[in-house]
């Protein structure tokens, strides 16, 4: 916005009121699918010819491992409940964040292959957290 960075990633929630004002430009969405707040900014992979191209921020809520199943899928059926409320999807949509519910398990393995998916990258690129 001071014209001193020609491009950045930026978590849609943080871009979204600038891209409204006309300050940002957006080029393109990380992720493999348009985003329903700004559907016609491309996807990387239609953009910039990435085929593949998938990386999302997203949010998660964890328990301690021996959290007891029946205490788990209450949490879980809770959280299903409240961001399928209307006026929480479109709360989250204005921040451009899309709810989506997974069960526990369904979680756990995400979290997982996220986690090989993201660690090759980190090893590949040495990156460090200092």
């Amino acid at each position: 916005m001071t014209g001193r960075v020609h491009y950045f990633f930026s978590p849609m929630g943080s871009a979204i009121s600038f891209l409204k004002e006309g300050r940002l430009l957006a080029l393109a969405v990380s992720t493999t699918e348009r985003s329903p707040i700004l559907p016609d900014v491309p996807t990387v992979a239609e953009a910039g010819g990435l085929p593949g191209f998938d990386f999302d921020l997203w949010y998660g809520l964890f328990a301690p491992r021996k959290t007891p199943k029946p205490i788990l899928n209450q949490l879980s059926n809770e959280v299903r409940r409240i961001i399928e409320l209307p006026e929480v999807k479109k709360l989250l949509l204005s921040q451009g964040v899309s709810g989506k519910w997974s069960s526990p398990e369904d979680f756990d393995k995400f979290v997982r292959i996220e986690i090989d998916r993201l660690g090759k990258v980190v090893k590949a690129t040495g990156a460090r957290a200092d």
